[in-house]
């Protein structure tokens, strides 16, 4: 009874291989690895493995020839090429391919957003426009308290009263009518959850920087590509290059035009990538480069089927398909999948730093309060130096 010749690669996470002291290869994890033992399991059959250290899935050339794994497949090198392949006509005229028992989504992933930067920490709790509107209301409300109170007030003093309770000072004027004790109340009332608002915004801000916004669409990673925000790599040997260079998408051709290549399988990672990163491929490539808590997109540029491939003229791919078809109908490659799922996040958990002791801010972290503090202070000089001299050159 001949072997059966199977082909895996260890690319994106899929497999997890060794190779024993006789120069055997096998199966230690991965992605795929328990569909792997359930398909060899199942056919019965005697085989040997062999792993791909550098993947290329291939295309045919212009003599008819099939490069990378289609290649070895059609010139009967192997029997099977265990790792779910994506389903096309294009491959079919190379190779057979099992029933399909995945479908497999082109996404991507991106590295955590960075932290905002805390020197404009004091700005970042309120909106432009909420910050639009409070000033309105600074700047009128001395003008409605001259106009509406009965008490006879300067604006200038009005308008020191307004921004001294803001900041949780007492209004100090005390009200002779009802029409002063409405008016007072309302204005101290909505200064007050202001203030609150605002503190209570600052300080988490500071305790807990913000992120800047995610990219979690294909357009919006088009865009952060093409103004330099973020830089997006695919892994070498994939069709995900072709694909981004030839689509007929204007937004997704301009990721193409400025794609990188990641060299996988010589242990390129971007696991210690400091910038902005995007990797597209599919979610367990993407894990396995970004980590555990990577975001990942909500759109995807591709969907297809994915399947076994098998070289032509293989004498078990009945059985072969009749055993995938039961994997997949029982559900189990749905929990194997799962499983892995599990014990990937479970693992990115458990590894994570110690987080629980207390933090304490720095100078980095109220650099936008000291500097507000000091340009008052500054202010202040200048005004008191316009002030003398206006008064010297007056007389």
């Amino acid at each position: 009874m001949s072997l059966l010749k199977v082909l895996v690669a260890p690319l994106g996470g899929m497999f997890e291989l060794n190779t024993t002291s006789d120069g055997n290869v096998i199966v230690t994890g991965g992605q795929q690895a328990e569909m792997f033992n359930m398909v060899i399991r199942g056919l019965k059959q005697p085989y040997q493995l062999s792993k791909l250290d550098v993947v290329q899935i291939g295309s045919q050339t212009p003599d008819g020839n099939w490069t990378g794994v289609l290649g070895m497949l059609n010139r009967g090198e192997f029997d099977l090429f265990i790792c779910p392949l994506g389903l096309t006509l294009e491959k079919l005229k190379a190779i057979d391919m099992s029933y399909p028992y995945v479908v497999i989504s082109t996404i991507f992933g991106t590295t955590v957003p960075k932290p905002l930067s805390k020197e404009k920490a004091f700005l970042k709790p309120f909106t432009f426009n909420v910050w639009m509107l409070v000033l309105a209301f600074v700047f009128g409300m001395p003008f409605t308290f001259r106009l509406l109170l009965s008490v006879a007030l300067a604006i200038s003093d009005l308008a020191i009263k307004v921004f001294g309770s803001i900041l949780g000072q007492d209004f100090g004027v005390r009200p002779r009518r009802m029409r002063d004790t409405v008016i007072i109340t309302t204005w101290i009332l909505g200064a007050y959850l202001i203030s609150l608002t605002y503190s209570s915004l600052l300080l988490s801000s500071l305790v807990l920087p913000n992120k800047g916004k995610a990219v979690r669409t294909v357009r919006e990673l088009s865009k952060a590509v093409v103004d330099g925000s973020y830089k997006c790599f695919v892994p070498k040997g994939t069709v995900y290059l072709k694909y981004l260079v030839n689509s007929e998408v204007p937004y997704i051709k301009e990721i193409g035009k400025r794609i990188e290549v990641l060299d996988v399988s010589s242990g390129q990672t971007l696991r210690d990538y400091h910038g902005n990163a995007a990797y597209i491929g599919e979610k367990t490539s993407i894990l396995s480069q970004l980590g555990i808590r990577a975001m990942l997109s909500t759109d995807s540029f591709r969907i297809f089927h994915g399947s076994i491939g098998i070289r032509k003229n293989f004498p078990f791919k009945k059985e072969l398909d009749f055993l995938i078809h039961i994997i997949w109908a029982s559900g189990l490659y749905q929990k194997s999948q799962d499983d892995y799922y599990f014990r990937q996040l479970y693992a990115g958990y458990t590894d994570k730093s110690d987080t629980d002791h207390i933090k304490s801010l720095s100078i980095y972290d109220l650099a936008g309060s000291f500097f507000l503090l000091v340009f008052g202070n500054c202010t202040a000089v200048l005004v008191l130096i316009f002030e003398i001299l206006y008064k010297k050159f007056a007389r």
